[in-house]
């Protein structure tokens, strides 16, 4: 399943929006469906509490969301003015290199560090004393940040019953939510990758879930 995301946007704030997809695949695999949602970013993570199979993602942001207007025709100014992104497992969100160096001037960079789970040779220089934007970090080094934690947070997203993976997908929330408060005080801020005013959407629309498909799933769910 592919679903445009309204207005084009990356995160999308809509919770019916997302309500309606977390319905659609849960839908899918009470009638036995193998379900695969493409063009994702992590938020639908969500996802898996719906019983997903799989998101599918990718490097740039048109394979993170679907936007048909970008195959209909030419973004070369986009292209030209595309910045480079690094992954903040722990928060949710994306920010800019140059953001980085402002935690660093402030020396809280290590707060957006990746924790020893997702910490990978892709992002060890961002964190390894240097001014960020002075060691050269590149599209690919973050495209490969990205997916690495991005693969393991849906590894980890789907446990063995539909109450503890909702609990699990809610904790994560929270945990979103402290970490944008605290990085926020400090002026360090994801623009359009802020999960910040995302984090109540992913709550509403898996509350949605858990009162119209939450039953079934809970019964069904090692069987799905």
């Amino acid at each position: 399943m592919v679903f445009e995301h309204p207005n084009g946007d990356y995160l999308v704030e809509d919770p019916n929006w997302l309500a309606n997809v977390l319905d659609i695949a849960a839908g899918l695999k009470i009638r036995g469906a193998k379900t695969i949602i493409g063009y994702c970013n992590h938020q639908m993570l969500v996802a898996a509490c719906a019983k997903a199979d799989a998101i599918c993602s990718g490097t740039w942001m048109n394979v993170r969301s679907f936007p048909p207007d970008k195959f209909r025709s030419s973004y070369e100014d986009e292209i030209r003015q595309r910045a480079t992104w690094y992954y903040c497992p722990k928060s949710l969100s994306e920010y800019k290199i140059p953001t980085l160096d402002l935690a660093h001037r402030q020396k809280i960079l290590a707060q957006l560090q990746p924790d020893a789970t997702f910490n990978n040779a892709y992002v060890a220089p961002l964190f390894s004393g240097a001014q960020p934007t002075s060691i050269g970090f590149t599209e690919q080094a973050a495209f490969r940040h990205y997916l690495h934690c991005l693969r393991l947070q849906t590894t980890s997203a789907s446990l063995s019953a539909f109450d503890s993976t909702v609990s699990a997908h809610n904790a994560m929330l929270d945990a979103a939510e402290a970490s944008l408060k605290s990085f926020a005080k400090t002026g360090i801020l994801g623009q359009q990758r802020d999960f910040r005013n995302i984090v109540d959407t992913n709550r509403g629309a898996l509350a949605a879930l858990v009162a119209t498909r939450g039953p079934i799933l809970r019964r069904r769910w090692n069987s799905l």
